[in-house]
């Protein structure tokens, strides 16, 4: 099976944790987004993924050279950002050539969520007559999250539109879906376009766009710094446990995750959550609590922080207080 991972975003509202990295570079509990994803999308049976990029292109395709095993990557970079849409029109041509009539899985780069893209794959694949009408375009996983609620769906779990962030009764989409050839046959490639109005014009056009309901899954997304935390601190909490394996749990402190290259000083004190990543290092008498460092990071001695990240080259605080760096 084949898939597609959005990854060419500017990650302009996680800056300036991003004025080095691409959004999907981005360290989740110690490994990067993206590495998350492709982990949950060969456990669903993907074999094959298109990337697209454009931030930062040249270290993520690195990283993509670079990773063993399976999913298979295959990237476009984009000199022009295409928006979601459009970076799905410029796989449509290499799609038709290996997997052309079968679905292909989405999953946003920077969408941090447990939930089941095999049930997701099997309800798309349930609708039988949609499917040999040639009428089904998408069906599209979706989350309750109120601030961002927006999707429409009418009782029989077919989406009708999109309306204002925060409408009752509506869902938020999740970023993750599975894509069709009645709706991937519309996308021109080359052309600039985003998600929303290009769906819209699917369903204008008599397709049908499905909503399935992931009920009960954790959702979180990399958008903010404050949703960036709130990531981690679910993973702390015990959720999204497949998100949590990328570094060992501190001795003593079950809520933190520390590399075994960490330095930590003896008088430091760690509570709350926490990750320390490889190579940071935490001075004496330092106190952290709810705070992601990123690899090579470091706070100084007497140094107190609530509600951080750090990286090697900036930090920000919960709130959206940002400063650079020592370097």
């Amino acid at each position: 099976m084949h898939a597609i991972i959005l990854a060419a975003g500017l990650g302009t509202r996680l800056a300036p944790l991003t004025d080095r990295l691409p959004k999907a570079l981005v360290p989740v509990a110690g490994a990067p987004a993206i590495d998350h994803v492709m982990t949950r999308l060969r456990r669903a049976g993907v074999g094959v993924v298109g990337v697209n990029a454009h931030h930062h292109a040249a270290l993520l395709t690195r990283f993509l050279d670079r990773r063993e095993g399976e999913p298979r990557a295959h990237c476009i970079v984009e000199e022009t950002i295409q928006g979601p849409a459009g970076g799905i029109a410029g796989f449509v041509p290499w799609l038709r050539r290996r997997v052309r009539g079968e679905p292909v899985l989405l999953h946003n780069a920077d969408a941090v969520t447990d939930l089941d893209l095999g049930s997701l794959l099997a309800a798309h694949r349930a609708r039988s007559e949609e499917l040999r009408a040639g009428r089904l375009a998408m069906t599209m996983a979706l989350v309750s999250h109120r601030p961002t609620d927006s999707v429409r769906v009418d009782r029989s779990g077919n989406v009708l539109g999109f309306g204002a962030a925060g409408e009752a009764g509506s869902w938020t989409y999740s970023g993750v879906a599975v894509l069709d050839w009645p709706w991937l046959d519309r996308l021109e490639p080359g052309r600039p376009a985003p998600f929303v109005p290009s769906v819209t014009a699917a369903i204008d056009a008599g397709l049908v766009v499905r909503g399935w309901r992931a009920e009960g899954a954790a959702w979180h997304d990399l958008g903010t710094p404050e949703r960036y935390l709130a990531a981690h601190g679910a993973i702390a909490g015990g959720a999204l446990s497949e998100w949590g394996g990328g570094l060992p749990v501190a001795a003593g402190n079950a809520s933190w995750r520390i590399a075994p290259s960490a330095r930590v000083a003896a008088s430091a004190r760690l509570s709350g959550w926490g990750v320390a990543g490889r190579e940071c290092e935490i001075g004496e008498g330092a106190r952290l609590s709810d705070t992601v460092m990123f690899d090579g990071a470091s706070v100084g001695a007497g140094e107190v922080l609530e509600g951080a990240i750090v990286a090697p080259w900036a930090r920000v605080a919960r709130g959206g207080g940002a400063g650079a760096g020592d370097e």
